[in-house]
């Protein structure tokens, strides 16, 4: 879910059209927060900006995640929310390899039988 909110960001920029960017973001965030309650075995009591400062606490986070997450949530600019989201989910990536979680691609079809 992480990475299909992040495509919705791509998308703004590639269409020109911010109008669903803090959408994008809001739901890309929280999609994370929910998987990195899970991946910490701890929940958060608070959901939307208050869920970020919960998840701040964690000791499996993404490495700049206190850094960007707060910075991304309150970005109105398209360019600055591109870079900000990448350079998120590409730590966000980071850390699921560092944990042992294998991420498949769904795109690819080389492994689909049919």
């Amino acid at each position: 879910l992480v990475f299909e909110s992040y495509g919705r960001i791509l998308s703004c920029k590639a269409r020109s059209d911010a109008s669903i960017l803090n959408v994008s973001i809001i739901e890309m965030i929280l999609e994370m927060n929910k998987a990195l309650c899970l991946l910490n075995r701890r929940w958060i009591t608070h959901d939307y900006h208050s869920g970020i400062v919960d998840t701040l606490e964690f000791s499996k986070l993404p490495k700049r995640y206190k850094e960007i997450a707060p910075k991304l949530w309150n970005c109105n600019d398209l360019d600055e929310a591109i870079v900000l989201s990448e350079k998120l989910v590409y730590d966000y990536k980071e850390l699921l390899s560092i944990e042992g979680i294998e991420l498949k691609d769904h795109e690819s079809l080389d492994d689909v039988v049919i």
